[in-house]
């Protein structure tokens, strides 16, 4: 229950993220996805992603500590479940990061 509940809210938190900022490939969107959501650093992916200027710094560090207690250990394994391709060269993607302590989240 825990696990689906972290991927609803960070699916939710992700919401208003309007990609404020670009990144130059998408291999450099996704070590910096990777690696974040990996180290549980939830916080700097809403950020990055466009919540910078949606959410006050109390209430990313809010969201933070809650995902944190969501998802405790950090997550050593990533891989893509799912990938849509969509019209005009978009993509969509399902990922899901995992560890051996059974902490998983799919975002």
């Amino acid at each position: 229950m825990f696990h689906i509940l972290s991927a609803i809210v960070l699916c939710l938190l992700a919401l208003p993220a309007a990609a404020d900022e670009v990144f130059p490939t998408f291999a450099d969107y996704e070590t910096f996805v990777d690696t974040k959501i990996k180290n549980r650093e939830f916080s700097n992916v809403i950020s990055r992603l466009g919540g910078a200027n949606e959410y006050t710094p109390q209430q990313l560090a809010a969201a933070q500590g809650q995902l944190r207690n969501v998802v405790p250990y950090y997550l050593t394994n990533a891989d893509v479940a799912k990938r849509v391709e969509l019209e005009s060269g978009f993509a969509q993607e399902m990922r899901i990061y995992w560890n051996d302590k059974n902490s998983y989240l799919f975002y």
